[in-house]
């Protein structure tokens, strides 16, 4: 049977289960014993209990498709036209809805099933709270062409961010799910560009409540969540702090998916490579990646996970994040895709042996600490609309590099994004010399989340011509047998229609280059 418990009484109701053995199959006395079950929950898998913010069409989602048979069918349903020249300057309004669903949420047979049949109460957010969530999100959205709001509008698209959104965990919405993984967020779609203003995204901080609700005393939300509780910080304000920050975090970084924004433009700063925590592990790429693991300032950026960046509880709870270069160059060429001027490359308009100029791109610097805080943002970039239209078809994009040891960054989209139709892409750079011979210095087939390709922080050491391919591969790399080793399978092998599903189609490539300078003091002149 289930039942609604009050605040005061699930401490005393949650005693009585634990001293009676029901929970976890053990006598938990204390809450120093309920923190360690709950702990060793979460750490007992990585992959399960990421503790993360999910995005749609991720490589698990295509290997679970090629498996099926259903990858043809999984490619023809994202079916959505994307349109990037729609040549208009709407912002991109974002209505914050704290009023969603049931008064109440389970975490079903999570943590070893001990509470199942309970309901524990959703947090109820006051108007300060609800400023506060607002007025965060919109720092970080700062110089873009943004609209915020608590109230839905009458008319117009915009985005819906729900919060509390827990009914269903592990289903369509967030919260503790039933296996014991956390989903603190989830956005319905991946949009470079920003084509579609009508959108939703989900945020959830409900595991906050169920911590203070197990122990009124905020030992247990302590713990996990870092904030000291003292004299001068009691419970209460220890879990409004924690939903805060969760919230505002969580917020902005599902808005950040729903513009196109991935994992990794968390990664800082630029140039430094892979974070330093080891996750993702460089052979999560393939082929794995071969430069630095130095980017420590990644832990500090919204776009930050705890599958893709290693960041735990108390980096969303007791941490106000921000937008990275990386994240903030996307959103500027969103903001541009919006204005009269795009400057969207068609690869059938190019002209001279497809050369590509990388224009200046105008970027609010809104970062709060790290090597590029306080300078100007040098960011340079182009991004191309192409077509892989015949089997073996490579398209082939040049640049001219100025300086030496530039660091490049080149990404093909297609099967995350909403492009219509979509196939497993690869890039490739190679230098190439006056008498046309190249050398190949870089490749990415897969990037560490989905069949995309993402060629990260790739030196150039030399001023002169590179060349970047792109092309759709005949092999797929996934764990086709379950030994946990990934397999390079032909296409072919899920048959004719497959390979051509997954082998020709449309995508974008954005090519971009980061760098910063001092900012320049004004003078001033007395006479």
């Amino acid at each position: 049977m289930k039942f609604k418990l009050s605040r005061s009484a699930v401490g005393l109701a949650v005693s009585a289960l634990l001293t009676t053995g029901l929970s976890f199959g053990a006598a938990a006395q204390d809450t120093a014993e309920l923190k360690d079950l709950i702990s060793a929950h979460l750490k007992a898998d990585a992959a399960t209990c990421r503790i993360d913010s999910d995005s749609p069409i991720y490589k698990d989602q295509w290997t679970k498709a090629l498996q099926s048979g259903t990858a043809g069918s999984l490619a023809k349903a994202k079916a959505i036209k994307r349109n990037f020249l729609t040549r208009s300057r709407t912002p991109q309004v974002v209505y914050l809805d704290f009023e969603v669903g049931e008064p109440t949420f389970s975490v079903g047979t999570a943590f070893g099933g001990g509470f199942a049949g309970l309901l524990f109460n959703d947090h109820v957010y006051t108007q300060e709270e609800r400023d506060e969530i607002q007025r965060r999100i919109e720092a970080d959205y700062e110089g873009f062409n943004f609209t915020f709001t608590q109230e839905q509008p009458e008319e117009g698209d915009f985005l819906l961010l729900e919060f509390n959104s827990n009914d269903d965990p592990g289903g369509t919405t967030a919260g503790v799910n039933p296996d014991g993984s956390i989903t603190f967020g989830i956005a319905s779609e991946l949009d470079f560009g920003n084509d579609n203003l009508n959108t939703s995204a989900v945020v959830d901080a409900s595991f906050w409540e169920f911590l203070f609700q197990l122990d009124p005393s905020g030992g247990l939300l302590s713990d996990f969540s870092g904030i000291v509780i003292d004299e001068n910080t009691t419970p209460e304000e220890a879990l409004s702090i924690a939903i805060v920050n969760q919230s505002a975090n969580t917020g902005a970084h599902e808005i950040g998916h729903t513009l196109g924004l991935r994992h990794y433009e968390a990664f800082g700063a630029p140039g430094d490579g892979l974070p330093i925590t080891g996750v993702p592990a460089p052979d999560a790429f393939f082929p794995p990646f071969v430069g630095e693991q130095l980017a420590a300032e990644t832990l500090d950026h919204t776009m930050a996970s705890g599958a893709s960046s290693g960041i735990g509880l108390e980096d969303s709870a007791n941490a106000d994040r921000f937008f990275s270069e990386r994240s903030l160059a996307k959103l500027a060429i969103n903001d541009r895709n919006r204005s009269f001027f795009p400057r969207i490359i068609q690869e059938d308009n190019l002209r001279y042996k497809n050369f590509i100029f990388l224009s200046n791109l105008r970027v609010p610097n809104t970062l709060d600490s790290g090597v590029n805080a306080d300078r100007v943002l040098r960011i340079s970039d182009a991004v191309v609309e192409g077509r892989i239209s015949e089997l073996g078809e490579v398209d082939t994009y040049r640049i001219f590099v100025t300086r030496p040891n530039t660091v490049l960054n080149a990404e093909v989209i297609s099967t995350v994004d909403i492009i219509e139709d979509d196939m497993f892409p690869r890039v490739r750079v190679y230098r190439e010399g006056f008498d046309g011979s190249r050398t190949l210095i870089g490749e990415n087939d897969d990037e560490f989340e989905s069949f995309d390709s993402f060629l990260h922080d790739l030196v150039l050491e030399e001023k002169g011509i590179y060349a970047i391919e792109v092309d759709a591969p005949e092999t797929v790399q996934f764990d086709i047998d379950g030994d946990g080793i990934d397999d390079t399978v032909p296409l072919i092998d899920f048959g004719a229609d497959t390979e051509l599903d997954l082998r020709i189609g449309d995508y974008s490539l954005n090519v971009y280059t980061v760098t910063s300078r001092e900012k320049r003091q004004r003078r001033r002149f007395f006479y």
